[in-house]
């Protein structure tokens, strides 16, 4: 035999049975609840760094680096940016210009 859902849908998207029915139903209240909830453990977003002596003395001896390196706040390879010049033969140029 399939398994079949417990809670049918009738006619005009409603359950058969409310929740406190199903609850009930399913005999909720004899199980144990877990009173001890696990807090996530926090992964380091950075990371210590050792820094070569030969750079320098007064460079210190470690560096705080990010792990995941900061995205850049302008898209790469978007004709249109502020600052950037579209790649490519200028439109003046081109075969077939009535200019």
């Amino acid at each position: 035999m399939a398994p079949s859902n417990r809670n049918t849908t009738l006619p005009g998207g409603v359950s058969r049975f409310g929740r406190a029915a199903m609850y009930k139903k399913r005999a909720l209240y004899k199980r144990k609840k877990n009173p001890l909830k696990v807090a996530p453990v926090e992964e380091p977003t950075t990371k210590t760094k050792a820094i070569n002596s030969a750079k320098g003395k007064d460079n210190g001896k470690t560096r705080t680096v990010p792990i995941v390196k900061a995205v850049s706040p302008q898209p790469v390879g978007v004709a249109g940016v502020a600052g950037r010049h579209p790649t490519g033969t200028a439109y003046s140029l081109l075969s077939g210009n009535p200019t």
